[in-house]
């Protein structure tokens, strides 16, 4: 990944701009997900964010070349690479995660793919990539890629689908899309507190390069960059 630039204004104002019903789609599935304590735990994070932030992501990489085959496994679920006239599906995804409201469609005519797992008409499970430009728009942060690199921008499972191994084979089925597009290089990155994501990563073969610390106070905004060595 190279090329970096800090979109603080117009990318941030975009955001707070949609946050009202944004975040309270986010309560009503953080509730569902994770129950009343870390929900609450989570508000009082929010309650203080537009006076303080200090968030810090954990960026990861994976090397395409490392890809093996792996033996095919009976699955309950089907596999589809979706387009934008997936409409119905893409509705599905959009309300899995809130960030992701009303820009999927664009995400996949810009260059994105989107592997879905359906359990009948139903979206289990689904990972987007970006070809050309990474994203992590909760900080405003955009990185320019290079034409064999990919940004995976969400891996999202259902609460009803966890722990049946879907995560591993929606990583998996996006990887050999992409090595088929000549693609070598995957990035991807999370909050270092979440440990489900983290752990996901790490079982896919991820290797852990970098954290990136967000930190906002009042109106002044900076990002610092430290190396992780594995």
């Amino acid at each position: 990944m190279h090329s970096t630039r800090y979109e603080g204004k117009d990318t941030v104002w975009l955001y707070t701009q949609q946050m009202p019903g944004i975040i309270i789609r986010k309560l009503l599935r953080n509730l569902n997900d994770y129950g009343f304590s870390i929900t609450l735990g989570k508000i009082i994070f929010y309650l203080i964010q537009p006076v303080y932030e200090n968030r810090t992501y954990r960026i990861y990489r994976f090397e395409l070349e490392r890809l093996r085959d792996i033996p095919s496994k009976e699955s309950l679920f089907v596999f589809k690479m979706i387009d934008k006239s997936d409409a119905g599906i893409i509705m599905q995804v959009e309300d899995m995660e809130e960030w992701l409201k009303g820009k999927v469609a664009s995400m996949l005519e810009n260059r994105g793919l989107c592997l879905v797992a359906l359990d009948g008409e139903r979206v289990a499970g689904f990972n987007l990539v970006s070809l050309g430009e990474g994203c992590i728009p909760l900080i405003g942060l955009r990185r320019t890629l290079r034409e064999n690199e990919a940004w995976s921008d969400q891996i999202t499972v259902n609460k009803n689908y966890r722990g049946k191994g879907l995560g591993s084979a929606l990583r998996y089925g996006i990887f050999k899309e992409l090595k088929k597009r000549g693609i070598r290089k995957v990035y991807g990155g999370t909050q270092i507190s979440n440990l489900a994501s983290l752990n996901l990563a790490r079982k896919a073969g991820f290797r852990e390069i970098a954290d990136i610390q967000y930190i906002k106070i009042l109106n002044k905004r900076s990002l610092r960059y430290k190396r992780v060595r594995n």
